[in-house]
């Protein structure tokens, strides 16, 4: 006989029927059973304020569920935790605010909330004795808020390499694997459900720029401000950028970069990034997620998984649901968000120092490489050279069809300079060159070109090669009777005058 007692029934209130929503109702009597067993409470969903009664869902729920008031869960004393899945920055706040006045366990997945008024919501959290829980705001199904919250808890963080955005990552994917455009790998990810109808927030790198906010803040004690972080998106990126990337030992990734400088600065910048093939984060595709946190005990450690969607983002609501009912039964709590005094201001992104690339389109012109790199050279931008990857060009056009031509007919390629925290454009009109820059304390200014002839200087792959000349290559043999001496006017082939003639050869 079992002697495991009747599970204590916790009800709870769930705000939004969206896809997260659907997904936390089903999921909950799917496993209420086991999570019953584990946890020794009944989740139990008692009210759900949704927008609309009328539209039509996936599951099904009983009618008297349903309220299109949120405030009727907020004003039931019989519900103690209050789940928030509408998304948006104003009902979203006023929610969960008064839920926290009435003394109500919030969890929330709302990043967007969190970065721009998280600082308001947790000290009101405080204030109110009840915590905010927030586990599917970040990555999905990755447990990486409790990760950095418990797990990690001994650890200064030493930086944070972050591919926390399904949508881009699918993207960049799809133009890196296929060769695919990024408006044809955007129509793709919106076929299969990965983009909204409007991807802007995705794309722009927005949503991911939330999400480091939210794992910033919670590392180094501050709540950090929107605008001290550097966002940029994918949508400048396009197939040349990766074609260069694949050809240097790289691929891009919209990445998210978290780190504090030995004075305690804190650096938050979200942008696509050059990421070298052979690195663990090159190698997340589709639209997957995936944090590398580094710490200065435990070193690194990866965090990998399924980013968005339905059932992962439910699995990280639920975890928050089972602490929720944790701190009922037994009292413990943490607020979600612990301030503390050892770090404390964000670093602007113009001292920050990376290296970075440009990609140049100017003329077929004698001289033009001079001049970008006395640009470069005044800049401080590094030491030039040259690529000019036609070799590599071929297969990459074999691989995604067509290529694009100059004037003169040879085919572009284009440029590529990565270096310093300084980026600058040059713009001509035909042909693209490859310019690769490397750090140095006195950039050398690349001679100007004397094109007199093609030769490996610069175009790869035409090399000047010393004739195959021999002593017999020089001497016609003829018959005695056909034998003709040449003519007093006879001069040696141009290619013959590279090494002497021996006089006894000589007219």
């Amino acid at each position: 006989m079992s002697n495991v007692s009747t599970p204590r029934v916790i009800n709870i209130g769930l705000a939004g029927l969206g896809n997260v929503g659907a997904g936390v109702f089903k999921n909950l009597q799917k496993n209420r059973s086991l999570i019953g067993q584990r946890i020794g409470a009944e989740l139990n969903v008692s009210k759900i304020a949704v927008r609309d009664l009328s539209r039509p869902r996936d599951i099904e729920v009983p009618a008297e569920l349903l309220t299109t008031d949120w405030k009727v869960l907020v004003n039931d004393p019989a519900i103690p935790v209050i789940v928030e899945l509408i998304g948006g920055t104003t009902t979203a706040y006023d929610l969960v605010a008064a839920a926290l006045r009435a003394k109500k366990i919030v969890v929330t997945g709302n990043k967007a909330l969190l970065a721009e008024r998280g600082k308001e919501l947790f000290a009101l959290a405080e204030e109110c004795g009840v915590p905010i829980y927030f586990e599917a705001a970040v990555a999905g199904g990755i447990p990486i808020i409790q990760v950095l919250q418990e797990g990690l808890v001994g650890n200064h963080i030493r930086s944070i390499h972050g591919i926390i955005n399904g949508t881009c990552n699918y993207i960049l994917t799809r133009m890196s694997q296929a060769g695919l455009s990024y408006a044809d790998a955007l129509q793709e990810a919106q076929d299969k459900g990965y983009a909204e109808a409007d991807p802007t927030l995705d794309v722009s790198g927005w949503d991911a720029a939330h999400k480091a906010i939210i794992l910033a803040s919670l590392s180094y004690g501050f709540w950090i401000p929107q605008d001290k972080v550097h966002v940029e998106g994918v949508d400048r990126v396009n197939i040349t950028d990766f074609r260069f990337a694949e050809r240097l030992g790289y691929t891009i990734k919209l990445l998210s970069v978290i780190r504090a400088d030995e004075n305690g600065l804190v650096e938050v910048r979200t942008q696509p990034s050059l990421v070298p093939l052979s690195h663990v984060l090159a190698n997340v595709s589709g639209a997957f997620n995936a944090v590398l946190v580094n710490g200065d005990i435990v070193g690194e450690t990866l965090f990998y998984g399924r980013g968005a969607g339905q059932d992962p983002t439910s699995s990280s609501v639920i975890s928050d649901l089972c602490e929720a009912a944790a701190v009922l039964m037994h009292g413990a709590r943490h607020s979600g968000f612990v301030p503390h005094g050892l770090y404390g201001k964000s670093k602007p992104i113009d001292d920050t120092v990376s290296r970075y690339y440009l990609r140049l389109t100017v003329d077929d012109v004698p001289g033009v490489l001079a001049q970008v790199a006395t640009l470069l050279g005044q800049r401080g931008i590094g030491e030039p050279g040259v690529r000019s990857p036609e070799r590599w060009a071929e297969r990459v056009r074999a691989r995604v069809g067509g290529s694009r031509r100059s004037r003169s007919g040879s085919t572009t390629q284009p440029v590529g300079v990565g270096s310093t925290s300084q980026r600058r454009s040059v713009s001509g009109s035909n042909t693209p060159v490859s310019v690769i820059t490397r750090a140095s304390h006195a950039p050398v200014v690349l001679p100007i070109p004397r094109p007199v002839r093609n030769t490996a200087r610069i175009i790869e792959n035409v090399y000047v090669l010393a004739p195959k000349v021999s002593d017999s290559s020089r001497v016609h043999t003829a018959s005695a009777a056909s034998a003709q001496p040449p003519p007093k006017s006879w001069r040696p082939p141009a290619r013959l005058r590279q090494t002497p003639i021996p006089r006894w050869i000589r007219p």
